[in-house]
């Protein structure tokens, strides 16, 4: 099996000149072209410092091994050749992004252009499952979707996101204390839906989740490059960027936010520990605080805190002062004053961000200079598995000279 040996992330590789400037072509449609900002052969000759010649041929080259896609020719104002627009490809490579969560499983098939062209989602509660029993549910979604996959569609990898330490060159989860789950190979299991050939790898479900607000779509930069990331479901997890980049730590387990000590007397967590953030700010106890019965979702407790239920709207409160503080913590640590909430935090983001903001005025070093910015993600189903999909179509991005084959683009001054 063709597992992930190192740590997936967005930097330049090395290479001949020509696999140097078919990425460099690649990377600069994928952050700049859409269908409604399509980046044009001349503009993108000019920007890449490309003779025009150069940048023509490796960009047919592209188009014919199906990474990017030229839309109808533009007429410009003046004199001049009509202006080719370049966008991303459509349908053409796909990324299989799959999620484990403690009340979920997904698998999502996503193309070069950041489309979804099949998902497959279903709610339950894992908590103290059988992981081998899990893995084979997800490997019966799994090949749901990919048996909806067009032909001449290439899978060019799999990753699966995975709530706990993970280790990313052995493809194994470690511990996942909300799990339940402890020294995990997650491959056997889906072998036989993904083949031998498939390139595979996991990640940790915040981090893959953060990917999605660091990129809109495959290869696109989102509007901040350097934030915190906070998920929040049944725990709580965290993810680091900087620019761009994720900070993941010497072992890749950087980011538990949701085991950092609100108060060292505290409940018990399911980690071992006393008073950790995710007893104050994980869903079931934001529903026990609240006076709710613990199959409710969070958007029964949003309805409540907007219904001005007292419990609701303590609850709630509370939370956010604890996010405050341990948020004001990381910040005076780290520097970065982007706050990014995800997942539950997001759906019930309206009324937490006030504490959080108002704990984090109280403790934070650099509040007179420069005060935290707290946004809220899209409310979106297991964004983790599409920040999975998004690793896996970063192969194409990274290497488009894999996917060409020998002698397209070529010349001695590439």
């Amino acid at each position: 099996m063709p597992r992930q040996r190192h740590r997936v992330d967005l930097g330049v590789r090395q290479g001949s000149l020509r696999e140097a400037n078919l990425e460099l072509i690649t990377r600069h449609v994928f952050a700049f072209g859409d269908e409604d900002h399509p980046v044009s052969r001349a503009r993108l000759a000019d920007e890449t410092h490309m003779t025009r010649s150069t940048s023509s041929r490796l960009v047919d080259a592209l188009i014919e091994g199906r990474i990017l896609e030229s839309l109808p020719a533009i007429s410009v104002s003046g004199r001049g050749r009509p202006a080719v627009p370049l966008i991303p490809a459509r349908g053409s490579y796909v990324g299989l992004g799959m999620e484990v969560g403690v009340g979920l499983l997904a698998a999502r098939l996503v193309d070069l252009s950041g489309r979804v062209l099949a998902d497959s989602l279903d709610q339950l509660d894992l908590t103290g499952s059988d992981p081998a029993k899990a893995l084979r549910h997800l490997g019966v979604m799994v090949k749901e979707i990919l048996d909806e996959m067009a032909p001449g569609q290439v899978l060019v990898g799999a990753t699966l996101s995975l709530p706990g330490l993970v280790d990313m060159s052995a493809a194994r989860l470690l511990v996942a204390p909300n799990l339940g789950w402890t020294d995990v190979d997650p491959y056997p299991y889906l072998e036989e839906v993904l083949g031998p050939e498939i390139d595979f790898s996991v990640g940790n479900s915040a981090n893959l989740a953060a990917r999605t607000v660091a990129q809109t779509r495959p290869g696109h930069p989102g509007p901040w490059s350097s934030f915190i990331y906070l998920h929040g479901d049944i725990g709580v997890g965290a993810a680091m960027m900087l620019d761009g980049r994720e900070i993941v730590g010497a072992h890749g387990w950087a980011g538990e936010i949701g085991h950092m000590t609100v108060d060292p007397n505290g409940p018990a967590c399911r980690c071992g520990s006393h008073g950790c953030l995710e007893q104050y700010l994980g869903r079931h106890h934001l529903l026990l605080a609240a006076g709710m019965p613990p199959r409710a979702s969070i958007h029964d407790l949003l309805a409540r805190v907007r219904a001005g239920d007292p419990l609701a709207v303590e609850a709630v409160r509370a939370a956010g002062h604890a996010l405050g503080s341990v948020l004001a913590s990381v910040v005076n640590l780290l520097d970065m004053p982007t706050l990014v909430l995800g997942g539950d935090l997001a759906v019930i983001g309206e009324y937490l961000t006030g504490p959080v903001e108002q704990e984090m005025r109280h403790r934070l070093l650099s509040d007179p200079l420069a005060k935290p910015l707290v946004v809220l993600a899209p409310a979106t189903a297991a964004p983790g598995a599409t920040g999975a999909a998004y690793v896996a179509l970063d192969r194409v991005i990274r290497d488009p000279a894999r996917w060409l084959g020998p002698g397209r683009g070529t010349s001695d001054l590439d």
